[in-house]
């Protein structure tokens, strides 16, 4: 994740995590490192910390420190393999197909978004909404975009959500930014939405 041209954030296996600042990197977190924590996503929160999330892993990381919160979700095998920071006090993660399972099982079953309001993390009711989720994103609470298996889209206008569906199904990322929502899917597909 790059904040700006000279901070960068990386994450990986171990559940470790690396800054960049002016061209140096920096371990943050390293006796925190577990084997069972794989980093599947990271986003800058703009205050000079970033969210990780993963398998088993929850961490906000401050250029000095990393901390690590529970598991929002009730059953705790499914990784978490997005997240999307909009501030210090507000970011989203997804909750994704858990390891030996095909997409259609138990899909609608539990909520697989979260937010975090500054002081903890919840689920959002999105039962029934959509199949396992793939990224996340927002531009502001009451604008907030969810991407999921088989092409659906979830939007959150603050007061309800609205469901849709690409025509394509190799979809893996999602993204708003200027006003337009953009969904990146394999060989070089991009399709872009207007809000």
């Amino acid at each position: 994740w790059q904040r700006s041209a000279t901070e960068l954030w990386a994450a990986g296996d171990g559940g470790s995590v690396w800054r960049r600042i002016n061209g140096k990197w920096t371990v943050l977190d390293p006796a925190g490192a577990r084997p069972d924590q794989h980093a599947y996503s990271i986003a800058s929160d703009g205050s000079g910390g970033a969210w990780v999330v993963g398998d088993n892993l929850i961490k906000r990381c401050e250029p000095a420190r990393c901390a690590s919160f529970e598991n929002p979700f009730e059953i705790d095998l499914f990784p978490l393999v997005g997240t999307w920071a909009l501030s210090r006090k507000s970011a989203y993660a997804v909750m994704g197909i858990p390891k030996g399972s095909s997409y259609d099982d138990n899909q609608d079953k539990a909520p697989a978004l979260a937010a975090w309001n500054g002081k903890t993390w919840q689920t959002l009711e999105t039962t029934g909404l959509l199949p396992w989720m793939l990224g996340v994103t927002a531009t502001d609470p009451d604008d907030v975009w969810a991407l999921g298996v088989e092409g659906f889209l979830i939007h959150f206008d603050g007061r309800t959500w609205e469901r849709s569906r690409l025509a394509a199904t190799d979809l893996s990322h999602i993204v708003a930014t200027d006003g337009v929502v953009r969904v990146f899917g394999d060989h070089g597909r991009v399709f872009k939405r207007a809000r």
